[in-house]
């Protein structure tokens, strides 16, 4: 190393000496790294703000050929079906255009069509969603090019099939199947049978029902009938009552004979009107003197159900001394869900089971035109004969109206499932494939209902619907998460068997 004598001319204050050579190099170099680090470091954030970049990350997106709907910028598999997510041709913005295409306007029956069409199925076969295997049969099974579970190419004019919010198609093995114990049922086309069930409560009839009161003020001196329930005949004596005022009118009718004329007739005619009868008017005439008592008699058979009056109540004309009411013919009223109502009209067959197991049969008198706004039910009318009385009011027992039959597609009812904003059924599409479906309720009885949403001939879960219900909302959830950009965890035990 060669050593420098220091030039005696260079001065240095105390303290101070030359810096290294390369100093000012490694300071350039330095500098240098540390502007490079900051740019990667806002290339990184800007990158991963979208502010560039997004063009390069969208170019590629991947989804699923069975379900369309899931959609990743990521290899991955499929949460419904365990199938391999394949890239989206177009990328970039086509592939946002061919999610919300899907997501909003895809109709999986036109898809199928669309499948059929390519590949020369018909209407009615098993092929295979796969269009490039090209796979028909005449039966439900598995594809034999890629192992995926056939599906029934729809029927043309077949029912529109609405997706259920939250829910979507899952796949479960046969194991599975066969260990939780789910079982179908075929739609049929065919006519619900005519019968609306519902509950009903007996009450008297109003046109057979009497009220008892005084046109006149005074005092009830002693009762004939005490008790309610007391069967009574027409004209048999109630209560006898004292009135002054009634004492004054017939002290003015024996006047008014006297004179004769219209003071007569008018006299008369006043007794009459405070309920006087011709007999005892006949029996004032003889007397030549009034009556200091009056009875008051029953107007009609029956039995009396209501009494407002005891031994020396003061009574007015707005009294209700007595309530009596003929029970040899009754009314039941029955309410009606909405959903019910235009089916029942007047003059229809009914009939009345009590606890005790009797049927009374009856007909349909009245469905009252307007809503009881407490139960949102509109009450029905039933006329039933009761001969022996062995209806009773207040009574309550099932009651069975005729309807009108309904016509449509007539499914089990234990394949409804009927969740407050949504009514819909789990379709069994072959090879462990399962659809929720929105259906529309047109009318049920005591084992079926009439649908509209499903078309004969598809098979529906009747058993066991709950697990498939659980898992389809699992599923559903997980495709959501996807459609956000994020990766799809593979469902294990359902993977597709080609892959």
């Amino acid at each position: 190393m060669e050593i420098r004598d220091m030039d005696p001319r260079v001065e240095f204050h105390e303290g101070e000496e030359a810096p290294p050579p390369g100093t000012r190099i490694a300071s350039i170099i330095r500098w240098g790294l540390l502007a490079l680090a900051l740019l990667a470091a806002g290339a990184t954030s800007m990158m991963a703000l979208g502010w560039i970049g997004s063009e390069a990350r969208a170019g590629v997106m991947y989804h699923c050929p069975m379900h369309p709907t899931v959609v990743s910028d990521r290899e991955a598999d499929c949460p419904i079906c365990g199938m391999d997510l394949v890239p989206i041709q177009g990328g970039g913005e086509g592939a946002h255009k061919h999610d919300h295409a899907h997501t909003h306007a895809h109709d999986e029956d036109e898809e199928l069509r669309r499948v059929a069409d390519a590949i020369g199925a018909k209407p009615g076969q098993w092929i295979c969603p796969m269009e490039s295997c090209a796979f028909v049969r005449d039966h439900e099974g598995t594809c034999e090019v890629c192992g995926m579970a056939l599906v029934q190419v729809p029927e043309e004019g077949a029912a529109p099939r609405r997706p259920v919010p939250g829910m979507t198609d899952v796949t479960i093995s046969p194991e599975r199947l066969a260990r939780i114990g789910v079982r179908t049922s075929r739609a049929e086309r065919g006519t619900l049978s005519a019968t609306v069930r519902t509950v009903g409560f007996v009450e008297p009839a109003e046109d057979r029902r009497h009220r008892v009161q005084a046109r006149f003020s005074g005092w009830a001196e002693r009762l004939s009938v005490a008790e309610v329930g007391a069967r009574v005949a027409a004209g048999d004596p109630l209560v006898t009552i004292y009135s002054p005022e009634l004492y004054q009118a017939q002290l003015d009718y024996l006047n008014a004979r006297q004179w004769g004329g219209p003071m007569r007739k008018a006299a008369r005619r006043r007794l009459e009107l405070l309920g006087i009868s011709p007999r005892e008017i006949a029996t004032i005439e003889r007397r030549g003197a009034p009556l200091e008592t009056l009875v008051l008699r029953a107007p009609a058979d029956g039995h009396v159900i209501a009494k407002g009056v005891t031994a020396g109540t003061r009574i007015e004309p707005d009294t209700v001394l007595f309530e009596i009411a003929d029970l040899s013919s009754v009314w039941v009223h029955a309410e009606l869900f909405s959903r019910d109502v235009g089916r029942v009209r007047a003059g229809a067959h009914a009939n009345f089971r009590t606890q005790d197991g009797s049927v009374l049969e009856g007909e349909v008198a009245l469905v009252h035109p307007t809503v009881d706004p407490t139960t949102r039910t509109t009450r029905v009318r039933i006329l039933l004969p009761n001969p022996e009385l062995r209806l009773r009011p207040g009574m309550f027992g099932d009651v069975h109206l005729e309807a009108e039959a309904i016509e449509g597609t007539i499914v089990p009812r234990d394949a409804v499932i009927e969740a407050g904003e949504h009514d819909y059924v789990l379709v069994a599409r072959g090879g462990g494939r399962f659809s929720p479906r929105a259906v529309r309720i047109l009318g049920r009885n005591s084992e079926s209902v009439a649908v509209e949403g499903v078309s004969p001939g598809e098979r529906v879960v009747t058993s066991a619907g709950f697990f498939i219900d659980s898992e389809s909302r699992l599923r559903s959830a997980l495709v959501n998460l996807g459609g956000e950009g994020q990766e799809h965890p593979p469902v294990s035990g359902h993977a597709h068997e080609g892959h």
